[in-house]
């Protein structure tokens, strides 16, 4: 795993440790510009890989998080299914 790609996923968990676990308010645009930063480092110097699949979806759903106008939160049976999915992606990101 190259050093941008594991960068990009570190900043990726890390923010939705964040947003999700610990519910720090973050300012989004800060956020976002981080996050669209990394991915053009990374599309930049490593280039488009499909193994980068997984991370990318987690990089995606970063960015539209840290981008929605709502701070209400969903249902719990919608979060655990959202934290479930995440998990997976996770896993099969760093697999």
């Amino acid at each position: 795993m190259q050093f941008t790609e594991l960068l990009l996923i570190l900043i990726s968990i890390a923010y939705l440790g964040l947003d999700r676990l610990i519910d720090i308010k973050l300012n989004k645009f800060y956020i976002a510009g981080l996050l669209l930063f990394m991915i053009v480092i990374h599309l930049a110097f490593d280039g488009y890989r499909w193994q980068m699949i997984p991370a990318y979806l987690i990089w995606l759903f970063c960015l539209i998080t840290a981008l929605r106008a709502s701070r209400k939160r969903s249902s719990t049976i919608v979060a655990v299914l959202k934290t479930i999915v995440l998990i997976v992606m996770l896993a099969s990101a760093i697999l």
